[in-house]
């Protein structure tokens, strides 16, 4: 009779700690999804930023590629004429000092 009755005191014993452990599992878990949920706002930020970033940067180099490419056009309409004065002026200084 008394093993019966330390079976059954072990047995509710351990439903409680059963249902303590349950309450404590679906607590974390909650934790959790909280933190998950948390991350997921996190990195759909980080994507918005990294397009933003992305956008601004194509904007920044089709700037400097116009920029780059309006130069450049100057210097091939204009370094003809640079280099034939640079030519001219060396010409100029070696015939005076004669």
């Amino acid at each position: 009779m008394i093993t019966g009755a330390v079976v059954v005191v072990l047995a509710v014993y351990m439903m409680i700690v059963l249902a303590d452990l349950r309450r404590n599992i679906n607590a974390v878990s909650a934790k959790i999804q909280g933190i998950s949920d948390r991350v997921d706002t996190i990195a759909k930020q980080v994507q918005e930023v990294t397009t933003e970033v992305g956008a601004r940067t194509t904007g920044i180099v089709r700037t400097v590629d116009d920029i780059a490419a309006g130069a450049f056009d100057i210097v091939e309409k204009y370094a003809p004429i640079v280099l034939g004065l640079a030519i001219v002026f060396k010409l100029r200084q070696l015939f005076v000092r004669r």
